[in-house]
């Protein structure tokens, strides 16, 4: 088993010199918890076990215990406590990943949307993808393409979350999504910064305002 890492180790932080969060933005959100936290290591550690089911699809389906801690699936993946943190990893998984990411280098300004029946496991694909979000490093990733980024997660209820500068936020009241880290105005055309935007909607979650 791995080494549990922290949040944030060196090669794992965004260029944050190529985004800025002004302090009007910054002032709607309030930090849940600190880098020191060991939910986050955990939450760190189970993102790095992550890696190898993208590049090994032929170990699926697999059964990854994320973070047990009733408190941090409370206030940070409130989707996941009936089953205790744990998700199913499907084999069909990595495969929608990469196509997002192909998807992304194409049309970056773009997103996608993911639709089917209730219960084919759309929920749990996006905390997986959020887990190999939450993987990647500043270089760029070999299979995907991708590189580290402020993240937010949109879960069912009250799951909004902000990983950002190794730690984790929450909004303070109405959110909006301009809130959130943006590239800075005086960075070239010819490298954009991602803000990563994950959203589970179900037909009683309003989107994201702003979105």
């Amino acid at each position: 088993m791995p080494t549990v890492q922290s949040l944030c180790p060196p090669t794992q932080l965004p260029r944050a010199e190529k985004y800025e969060w002004p302090a009007q933005s910054r002032s709607q959100w309030r930090e849940i918890l600190p880098e020191s936290d060991e939910s986050l290591k955990q939450l760190k550690h189970v993102a790095g076990l992550a890696r190898p089911l993208v590049f090994h699809p032929g170990t699926l389906p697999a059964t990854l215990q994320i973070v047990p801690h009733k408190s941090f699936l409370e206030h940070i993946l409130p989707g996941l406590q009936d089953t205790n943190g744990e998700i199913v990893v499907l084999p069909e998984y990595p495969a929608v990943v990469k196509r997002i990411a192909e998807i992304y280098q194409k049309k970056p300004d773009k997103g996608v949307l993911i639709m089917g029946q209730p219960g084919v496991g759309k929920s749990v694909f996006l905390t997986y993808l959020l887990l190999v979000l939450l993987s990647l490093t500043h270089e760029e990733d070999p299979y995907t393409g991708l590189r580290a980024a402020p993240t937010f997660d949109h879960t069912i209820g009250d799951g909004m979350v902000l990983f950002f500068d190794c730690k984790v936020y929450k909004p303070r009241s109405a959110f909006d999504i301009k809130s959130l880290p943006g590239q800075k105005k005086n960075i070239s055309n010819w490298f954009k910064p991602p803000v990563w935007v994950l959203v589970d909607l179900e037909g009683f979650t309003e989107e994201p305002r702003g979105l």
